[in-house]
């Protein structure tokens, strides 16, 4: 029996954990298997009690077969070249400390090699120039993570941000999934170069604004809001984001001026019917993977910069518009779907725009244009307007459902 193909099976049986690192590409992750490697293969004891779990990180991590049969004969013929390999892939403090999590997970299988397990992580921190306040968090934490005791868990974790080190949410959950940690904000003001990431589920009270160079970062977590968010002149950045609006206080939830470029990727927002979603007057917004539901007072997306280019997106449920774009806004959307979308003109997209757009390979289900352009209004028809392979569904009025394209094929 191939024992590894056995473990992939069963590792899709129980849903176990995504690596961290999973994403990583192949010489990265061979390098951190072969640091996990340095402990688990160490010795006799060590690979009796701690293969089973190196294995299961080995799937989680995604490395493939192939990497996988090297590990072994790199560490008993190439042991010096490969381990400088580690140190220097893992050269930001959070690999290291997802590293460590790693490390901490195998020594907890240790018993006749607990000694050789302790030397391990003893000489890993070393290199890594822990401090104490380091090497006793991760110690405690992951404690606390097989104890099952979240109450300690979140207390060492604000203990360690007290004394000022950072750690992402997506690492603290990793080590125990069971964790639930939920920051408030009031009134977040970011200005003069200011840099705010957000990246454990969190309520936001009031205004967000991002001024004077400052960048506010959204990533793997999800967010409540009441209120608004104003970006003038800095940068907002979110990637894989579930983010619900309880309650705005203006009729687009985000509002972006004087940003040379924006980038949105994998962000799930629903806006209750409160709002809409986007109005940006410059530079470029890019949207990626991402669904955007339930809008109102305002069309989902109102664009008057440079470009706005949407990928694999979802609108869905806008009851004041789907995509409105004018000025010199370049329009370029493929492979995205529109559903219930509804305006007086272009109940999925209006464009009242100079600049050249193209809408390829994209679905239009139950949009509607109470005048004209059931998914698709053009103000001019010229050249550079092109609509092609696309779907309609359901959309009305019938005569009208893409109106002054200049170029369109039907599938």
């Amino acid at each position: 029996m191939d024992i590894l193909d056995y473990l992939k099976k069963k590792n899709k049986d129980t849903a176990e954990q995504i690596h961290p690192y999973a994403h990583k590409d192949n010489a990265f992750k061979y390098s951190y298997c072969f640091g996990l490697g340095v402990l688990a293969y160490g010795t006799i004891k060590s690979m009796k009690e701690l293969l089973g779990e190196y294995q299961r990180i080995l799937i989680s991590i995604n490395l493939p077969s192939s990497y996988i049969g090297k590990i072994v004969g790199d560490i008993n013929d190439n042991f010096d070249y490969k381990i400088n390999d580690v140190f220097t892939k893992l050269d930001t403090k959070e690999k290291q400390y997802t590293f460590t999590a790693d490390l901490l997970k195998l020594c907890n299988y240790s018993l006749w090699s607990e000694d050789y397990a302790k030397k391990v992580c003893q000489n890993y921190f070393a290199i890594f120039k822990f401090t104490n306040e380091e090497k006793e968090f991760f110690l405690q934490y992951n404690e606390a993570a097989c104890k099952k005791n979240t109450k300690e868990a979140i207390r060492l974790y604000h203990k360690f941000n007290k004394d000022g080190y950072n750690v992402s949410y997506k690492l603290l959950k990793y080590i125990c999934e069971d964790i639930l940690i939920e920051d408030t904000y009031d009134n977040l003001i970011l200005n003069k170069g200011e840099k705010f990431i957000i990246d454990k589920p969190s309520k936001i009270h009031g205004h967000v604004a991002v001024t004077g160079g400052a960048v506010l970062i959204i990533k793997n977590c999800e967010v409540r809001i009441n209120g608004s968010i104003m970006v003038d002149g800095g940068r907002i950045v979110f990637n894989t984001v579930k983010l619900t609006v309880e309650d705005c206080n203006s009729d687009t939830l985000i509002h972006i001026n004087n940003t040379a470029k924006v980038n949105v990727s994998s962000l799930e927002l629903n806006c209750n019917f409160k709002c809409g979603a986007f109005w940006q007057n410059r530079g470029c917004l890019t949207i990626n993977n991402s669904t955007i539901a339930n809008t109102d007072l305002a069309p989902a997306i109102r664009f008057t910069g440079d470009s706005l280019i949407m990928n694999e997106t979802t609108l869905a449920d806008c009851l004041a518009g789907g995509v409105r774009v004018k000025e010199m806004g370049r329009l370029v959307v493929d492979d995205c779907e529109f559903y219930h979308c509804e305006e007086e003109h272009g109940g999925a997209i209006y464009s009242n725009s100079l600049s050249d757009s193209e809408i390829t390979n994209s679905r239009f289900t139950n949009c509607n244009g109470k005048y004209l352009g059931g998914a698709i209004y053009f103000v001019y028809e010229k050249y550079g307007q092109r609509v092609s392979r696309c779907e309609y569904n359901h959309c009305s009025p019938e005569d009208s459902i893409v109106f002054n394209a200049c170029e369109e094929e039907r599938p």
